[in-house]
């Protein structure tokens, strides 16, 4: 396994740890594998997260490089999905008010920008071109989210 964070997206990946923390804002806990995942996913998205931003001598950090990275993420993406997932639960919210409404807006907007939390990602493939040859990186990166949602939808 190649050490190195090159075409990695920063921003893709805080904007995932978004997903995941407003996705599993609800208390319910079904089993103890469901809650031992939540935990995970967000830890190994935070651990991600901050790999690639603080300053240290550890690889990934070298090889990151921010200037490629320059998706203003919160106008074209967050924002956005913020305000689509405001109409759509106020239409949602219209015929029934519960107590955990929060909950449902929460998961309504965490759905929104999963489908959107990629756009940095795609934006700094396309614009550099940064696939590491000996590894494909990027293209197995892009591979495997491409099937998550595939098994996500198919559950």
């Amino acid at each position: 396994i190649s050490k190195n964070a090159q075409g990695i997206s920063r921003k893709s990946q805080e904007l995932f740890l978004l997903v995941f923390v407003t996705r599993f804002l609800d208390e319910d806990i079904i089993s103890c594998y469901d809650t031992f995942m939540k935990r995970y996913l967000i830890l190994t998205t935070v651990s991600i997260v901050l790999l690639l931003s603080l300053c240290c001598n550890y690889t990934p950090r070298n090889t990151y490089r921010p200037e490629q990275d320059d998706c203003e993420h919160v106008r074209y993406v967050l924002l956005p999905t913020f305000l689509v997932a405001c109409v759509l639960h106020h239409f949602q919210a219209l015929d029934t008010f519960k107590y955990n409404d929060h909950v449902r807006f929460f998961w309504t907007f965490s759905i929104l920008l999963e489908l959107t939390a990629m756009l940095p990602q795609l934006r700094m493939f396309r614009k550099y071109h940064q696939v590491e040859p000996s590894t494909r990186t990027g293209g197995t990166f892009i591979f495997l989210k491409g099937l998550y949602r595939l098994f996500y939808l198919l559950n």
